[in-house]
């Protein structure tokens, strides 16, 4: 009874208790007359532990969303204990939630809280930088290898709980010591695949999306992403640390929203790197240089160019076959720039993928900014590119062309009907006075698609033996 009292008033004089996150728990019964099955994995088809009893009191440690998009509650688990016993619930078979701990934590950059655990969550809202969140319980989020958090929140004097990722959160072992570490230590044994055939130039105020995996022979505790300037020093906001990776892998995508290609400024030459941490010490993955370019200035078809030779992959990628198929994406410069020029459409058949000539070359011009609305399809009855094209005499132009390359000009678009059927279109662009044409094409068989490239052979597509071509220009 005295120990009860004590307790008490150490909680009154000092508010709540601190709390670890790994601590944090929930306690709820059972909620069905016919018993609840504990299973041995989140799925129906599990393997069963036992049957609890309606009523059955349960401690929850964490939540599980089946799903990328449900926050129902029959789409999303519970991991329990019971006794000695731990498994799976289904959360609709359950009642009483009482969290029994909480922890505070500060978002490190802009964050988005979310209905349920998982990137395609619908967004409630965005705390800011610096903003203080509770945590109540660890939760996870279908095929997503980060640490999500429920967390509670007052609204309108009443008490919400919401869903936040936890690579953006504040983390007690994060030191100043970590960063003078990264300039001095000898780096061992961590390897990656994908990010350092980043393109060469990006462009201005648009996103870069990051793809790749950084795998170690030792467990990862901690990454560090992002870019670094010609100084070699972290560019501010362009840059996290993600501290609960706990993995012999590290997939570099869970940087996306936190790295803002977007805030880097023309003209600069800069460096995007990756730090693990392995083994109680920090290594190095390899990194990449690139540059920023800006098309603000440049007259329409150059702007077309400029942006066209940014987003494919270069020639070098051409001449080593890298081109074909490419382990399944596009740049990931290409697939930044697609998510802001579509971004309703975005699905799995054009999401990192370039998917076809006619999303290469809408991507290429919308991102340009010289014409935002002019539609993917080469096909749609109810608005495809050769109509647009031909219709819209204020931005485009129709050349005649009598199939030589002389009579082409930088930033054209090329588009052309096969006479055994088929259609394709291509952006044609100088570089350094050598013609090349950047292209993507989709073949249906996934090791000969061709992703958004820049093509050193190309004279076979202006002969007119076999198709009929059009060429459309942007009015200067």
């Amino acid at each position: 009874m005295t120990l009860t009292i004590l307790l008490i008033a150490a909680i009154i004089a000092f508010g709540a208790v601190s709390v670890n996150a790994a601590s944090l728990t929930a306690t709820a019964k059972i909620n069905s007359s016919d018993g609840v099955v504990l299973r041995k994995s989140a799925t129906t088809s599990s393997a069963s532990i036992k049957v609890l009893a309606d009523n059955t009191k349960i401690t929850i440690t964490k939540e599980i969303f089946k799903t990328k998009n449900s926050t129902a509650k029959e789409d999303k688990w519970y991991y329990v204990t019971v006794g000695k016993k731990k498994g799976y619930v289904r959360s609709d078979l359950v009642d009483t939630v009482k969290y029994s701990t909480s922890s505070k934590t500060t978002a490190t950059e802009a964050l988005n809280y979310r209905k349920g655990a998982g990137a395609r969550m619908p967004v409630v809202d965005t705390f800011k930088k610096g903003a203080s969140i509770t945590r109540v319980l660890p939760a996870k989020a279908s095929n997503d290898s980060a640490t999500w958090y429920k967390i509670k929140l007052k609204v309108n004097s009443k008490t919400k709980y919401y869903y936040v990722c936890g690579s953006y959160l504040k983390s007690s072992s994060a030191s100043n010591a970590d960063t003078k570490t990264l300039n001095n230590t000898k780096y061992s044994h961590a390897t990656s695949s994908d990010f350092t055939k980043m393109p060469k130039s990006i462009i201005k105020g648009q996103s870069c999306a990051i793809r790749g995996t950084v795998t170690c022979s030792k467990k990862i505790t901690k990454a560090r992403v992002g870019v670094k300037n010609s100084s070699g020093n972290w560019v501010s906001g362009v840059n996290t640390t993600i501290a609960d990776v706990n993995s012999k892998t590290f997939d570099i995508q869970r940087a996306d929203s936190a790295v803002k290609f977007g805030k880097l400024k023309a003209g600069n030459n800069y460096k995007f790197c990756v730090y693990i941490w392995a083994n109680d010490s920090v290594h190095s993955v390899s990194s990449q240089k690139f540059n920023v370019i800006s098309v603000d200035d440049a007259q329409g078809p150059e702007k077309i160019a400029k942006t066209a030779i940014a987003l494919a992959w270069d020639e070098t990628y051409y001449n080593s076959g890298q081109y074909a198929f490419n382990g399944g994406c596009a740049t990931p410069a290409f697939v930044g720039a697609f998510g802001t020029a579509f971004p309703n459409a975005i699905n799995g058949k054009y999401a990192g993928v370039g998917a076809d000539c006619g999303v290469f070359v809408a991507t290429v011009v919308r991102t340009s900014g010289y014409d935002t609305t002019i539609p993917y399809s080469l096909t749609s009855s109810s608005g495809n590119m050769f109509d647009y094209l031909a219709e819209n005499t204020s931005k485009w132009i129709k050349i005649s062309y009598s199939g030589l390359e002389s009579e082409l000009q930088s930033g054209d678009i090329v588009m052309y009907h096969k006479s055994g059927g088929g259609q394709h279109v291509l952006i044609y662009v100088k570089k350094n006075g050598v013609g090349y044409t950047c292209e993507a094409a989709n073949t249906g068989t996934a090791s000969t698609c061709k992703f958004g490239y820049t093509n050193p052979k190309y004279s076979k597509i202006f002969k007119l033996t076999d198709k009929t071509i059009e060429v459309y220009r942007a009015i200067k």
